[in-house]
């Protein structure tokens, strides 16, 4: 899997990344980006809405796992609501 599967619809940014290349919180952070239009420099922290580590820390646990569930995380940041899951999707979307 690559870092370029991508999807906009609307008000809604989807992208897929190999969780093996790019870290979870990474990838939030290049999808908020692409969803706000903004660098990332320019966005809110993270650490503000949510603990960057953990998130790294709770999907890497759950990737490949052999249950068939996948495990997903959801937060609000920059008014956009924002789902990741550890089969590699994260999704923004307006908020409200």
């Amino acid at each position: 899997m690559q870092d370029d599967s991508h999807t906009k619809t609307g008000e809604t940014e989807r992208q897929q990344y190999d969780f093996e290349r790019t870290d979870p919180a990474v990838a939030v952070v290049k999808t908020l980006a692409d969803a706000t239009g903004k660098e990332p420099t320019e966005m809110e922290s993270l650490f503000g809405h949510i603990d960057p580590d953990a998130l790294n820390t709770l999907l890497y646990s759950s990737n490949g796992s052999e249950i068939d569930h996948v495990t997903t995380v959801t937060f609000t940041v920059e008014d956009r609501q924002v789902s990741v899951g550890s089969d590699g999707f994260v999704v923004v979307s307006a908020s409200g």
